[in-house]
């Protein structure tokens, strides 16, 4: 990890070099309405060259890369107004004013040409939903607590910082829904690079899609993905950020790039470091003596929590030359040390110097091109992931703090029956091509096809006698997608046929009780197919529908288990799903209001539906044969004068278990809900700009998350007076943000749990209490 410290403090001396001796010529100005008010998120594109920008809340912009003095013919562009074309000459000290009148016929959405992949989803019937961050960049935050506030996302934890997480979304949980980072799997970079731990400074927006995935991806999701964007390879800045806070917490992230416009080439440097020592206060620790006997519970802080990552990445490649538009190479390194407090679904058990360390070197290369009609976008990666669970200091501990010394004679560690440093190296070749022809403005036929191959082996450095993964396992996906997207000429009418084929195959060695190896040859497949649909009603209403039937091939570490606390399951099979949704959207505006809601019925018929099983500290993934999820999801929003808005979601999902016999015996679980899965819960978001000038801004904002109260294990079963539960949890965050001179210096407060609620989540973990936050952000941007 030092290292990695030294390496992100040479990260900075670099970015800061490129932000200081950079050299590029820049526009700048501002869009308003006729009123003189801001107008943000506005489009500002130059026709000539075929670039642009969107304003930020203060309605400003910046433009770079221009070769100036010159005439340009900007095109600008906004939702609810009239667009307008003007040539203006201008030079380096030029500041630019657009004023634009409001269409009082038409509040549709202005058509661009080049418009994003999400917005083309989302035309298509997709039921996609985009975050974008520019407003959330000065906050301390990571991609997992953006998440948790969209509609039909909820997120459990197992702690602070770099913990356990499980993200559910539309009835569908862990791995049954994917991750991306720019179209690349997420699965790919290993634990040391997840959600919980990705600075929000590093992302554009984020994608989410609910129901049916593009086959763009290549995935083979059960019904959700989440795709995590960078900023585009076209702009200039530089972006450092440190927040400290409560736990001993200190984040950093620094980010950069240069961009040529004129000789077509660019260079960016992503970094950042993560701490946490998690010692917050557990307000019921359970203790128990030297036999194992209760002696009640008591509050102790977390001693054995420590969290602690960091990543470099490094991007260099050209544009728009007559080979491609984007051919490009990265290289990415990361690794986390992650101290365990007790197993992932107990505080029954505590360790005192268990731990895990994680390190992940990836190289990957993208190319992208027209060709007249016909579009390619490919990308290959390849690297090694290398995850060691170290148990090497036999003594027992309890909640208090104190230890007992294991008999040596035994050589137990605190966890393993034996003393174990437990190496495990994956290795990993992903690869996904897309190919889109555009036959004429009304249809579109696109094919993709993507591999995914991981071979695992581990070594044991301590005991010999641990043979875990030690003959090489290896699994190895395949999928082929083909699609047609069509609209009708008045643009009223847009859908999308697909389908989807998948092949998988595999070795798995694992273990008898007696040590000797038992191998299972896997080989399986499944197709997959649907279509999407929207029906634009009229200017402020739109209605999507879409179907799929979906097939998901069970990831490497539900197979094969982590070699700690996951147990491996060759004989687990494939998911299948039906899924349907059906969503209403409505956007309006009423003189100095705007209005926006959404709603999304979702239903989903799964088979050998995959979840998680615990058993004592262990566990292992099983299918249950059929499962039904189904759910209503609400949306709003409101702004009055771009000053104050409202916004607020709820979601209700009823996933039961639908299998009425279980091996030729009525099944006690029939029609009960499946455990440890929250049914009931949503977000309020108060906030309010302060002030608001054309260099500083003060806003503050209010967050309100409820989660009811649901289920430990099965519902069916047990005393119904004594079932166990995860309480109903109520917390409230508050942020108050300053940013001055256009943005280029910020600072914010975070209180997190402002009402130290004594809050619990997945499998009934303590979670952090009240927990304060401030973060400071220099950005750059030419």
């Amino acid at each position: 990890m030092n290292y990695l410290i030294k390496l992100c403090g040479g990260t900075f001396m670099l970015l800061l070099l490129i932000s200081t001796t950079i050299y590029a010529q820049e526009i700048k100005g501002r869009i308003q309405d006729e009123e003189g008010k801001p107008i943000a998120f506005a489009t500002v594109k130059i026709i000539e060259k075929n670039i642009g920008a969107i304003t930020n809340a203060d309605g400003l912009f910046k433009i770079e890369g221009l070769k100036l003095p010159a005439t340009y013919t900007f095109e600008v562009s906004s939702l609810g107004y009239l667009t307008i074309t003007n040539k203006k000459k201008i030079n380096s000290t030029s500041q630019l004013k657009f004023v634009l009148k409001e269409d009082v016929n038409q509040l549709q959405e202005v058509q661009i040409t080049g418009e994003s992949t999400a917005q083309q989803h989302q035309n298509a019937g997709y039921e996609v939903s985009t975050i974008a961050t520019d407003q959330l960049l000065n906050q301390s935050t990571d991609i997992n607590q953006i998440l948790k506030t969209t509609s039909g996302i909820n997120i459990r934890e197992t702690g602070g910082l770099g913990s356990g997480f499980s993200l559910s979304l539309n009835g569908l949980t862990g791995n049954q829904v994917r991750y991306y980072i720019d179209g690349v799997p997420m699965e790919s970079y290993g634990s040391a690079l997840t959600l919980n731990n990705y600075p929000v400074n590093l992302i554009e927006d984020i994608e989410i899609y609910k129901g049916v995935v593009p086959i763009n991806f290549g995935a083979d999701a059960l019904g959700g993905l989440i795709n995590i964007k960078t900023p585009n390879i076209h702009s200039t800045y530089f972006d450092a950020s440190y927040s400290l806070g409560s736990f001993n917490t200190h984040r950093v992230a620094l980010n950069g790039q240069f961009s040529d416009q004129e000789k077509g080439y660019f260079i960016s440097v992503q970094s950042f470091f993560n701490h946490s020592d998690n010692n917050y206060l557990m307000k019921k620790a359970p203790l128990y003596d030297s036999l194992g006997n209760s002696k009640g519970d008591i509050e102790a802080k977390r001693f054995n929590d420590q969290y602690s990552s960091a990543m470099i990445t490094a991007k260099t490649g050209v544009f728009n030359k007559s080979f491609a538009d984007e051919l490009s190479l990265s290289l990415t390194y990361a690794e986390n040390k992650n101290n365990i407090q007790h197993p992932p679904n107990t505080i029954n058990v505590v360790f005192g110097h268990l731990h895990e360390r994680s390190k992940t070197m990836l190289a990957n290369s993208r190319y992208k091109k027209a060709f007249g009609k016909l579009n390619v976008d490919a990308f290959v990666n390849g690297g090694l992931i290398q995850n060691s669970a170290i148990d090497t200091v036999g003594k027992i501990y309890r909640w208090d703090g104190s230890s007992i010394d294991r008999d040596p004679s035994t050589g137990k560690g605190e966890y393993y029956p034996q003393k174990s440093l437990l190496v495990i190296d994956d290795k990993v070749v992903r690869s996904n091509i897309n190919l889109s022809y555009d036959l004429n403005n009304n249809h579109t036929f696109a094919f993709n096809a993507g591999q995914n191959f991981l071979q695992r082996v581990g070594d044991d450095k301590v005991n010999p006698n641990n043979k875990t993964f030690r003959s090489p396992n290896h699994i190895n996906k395949t999928t082929l997608g083909g699609a047609w997207l069509a609209k009708t000429n008045n643009e009223k009418v847009e859908f999308s046929l697909f389908a989807k084929q998948y092949f998988y195959n595999g070795q798995i060695v694992i273990q008898d009780y007696e040590d000797n190896d038992i191998t299972t040859d896997i080989k399986n497949g499944g197709t997959g197919f649907g279509g999407t649909l929207t029906y634009h009603l009229n200017n402020h209403f739109d209605i999507k529908t879409s179907y799929e039937k979906a097939f998901r091939i069970p990831e490497a570490t539900e197979l094969l288990g982590d070699g700690i606390f996951i147990l491996p399951n060759p004989e687990l099979k494939p998911e299948k799903s039906h899924n349907a949704n059906l969503g209403l959207a409505y956007n309006n505006r009423f003189s100095n209001w705007f209005f926006k809601a959404n709603s999304n019925l979702f239903y989903r018929y799964s088979e050998d539906f995959i979840r998680f099983r615990p058993m004592g500290p262990q566990g292992t993934y099983e299918n249950i044969a059929n499962v039904r999820s189904m759910g209503l999801e609400l949306g709003l929003y409101t702004e009055y004068n771009r000053k104050f808005f409202v916004s607020a979601n709820l979601t209700y999902q009823d996933i039961t278990d639908q299998t009425a016999l279980d091996e030729g015996l009525p099944n006690v679980n029939y029609q009960s809900k499946v455990p440890n899965i929250p049914y009931l819960f949503g977000n309020l978001n108060l906030g309010y700009n302060i002030l608001q000038t054309s260099s500083k801004k003060l806003t503050t904002s209010w967050t309100s998350k409820y989660v009811h109260q649901f289920f430990l294990n099965w519902e069916s079963s047990g005393d119904p007076a004594e079932k166990l539960t995860i309480p109903t949890q109520f917390t409230h965050d508050l942020n108050i943000e300053y940013s001055f001179e256009q943005g280029k210096y910020n600072t914010t407060l975070t209180v997190s749990n402002i009402t130290d609620a004594e809050v619990y989540d997945n499998f009934k973990i303590q979670k952090p209490g009240r927990a304060f936050y401030l973060k400071f952000r220099y950005y750059f941007n030419r």
